[in-house]
């Protein structure tokens, strides 16, 4: 993990009430699964970095999280479960990273879902016939 990410993040926790942003500012390493903790963030954005790994499990625990753009980082493996619980989310951003499996039919959860971009990833499958449900979607 990226040193500075880490203590960067231990430092805001008590401090970042509803947004975090640490766009393009090329940190590598995972996510540290103490952003989960941080239960007023409604926006986290971690685009254009080169951060990788799995993405943590526990940034399902961010019940208030309205958007998420995780894009154009090195992040592999496949979005997790947990993720089902952000029926906040208004705009999701995974493009541009290894991510690879299907498609969660846990998306279909996400009703409030105007953006979903997934583009550029190794994800491959059908789309999940839950996406019906997001009557709110414009963007995919």
């Amino acid at each position: 993990m990226d040193r500075f990410l880490q203590v960067y993040l231990g430092f805001l926790s008590p401090f970042c009430k509803s947004f975090l942003s640490l766009l393009g500012n090329r940190l590598s390493g995972p996510i540290p699964g103490e952003i989960g903790v941080i239960s007023t963030l409604e926006g986290l954005v971690l685009e254009d970095n080169l951060l990788g790994g799995s993405l943590p499990s526990s940034l399902g625990n961010l019940g208030r999280l309205s958007r998420l753009y995780l894009s154009s980082n090195n992040f592999t493996g496949r979005i997790p479960k947990s993720f089902g619980s952000l029926k906040n989310l208004t705009d999701f951003r995974i493009d541009g990273s290894s991510l690879s499996g299907k498609i969660p039919d846990f998306i279909g959860n996400w009703t409030k879902l105007t953006r979903l971009d997934m583009q550029g990833t190794s994800m491959e499958g059908p789309i999940p016939s839950t996406i019906s449900e997001l009557k709110s979607l414009t963007d995919l």
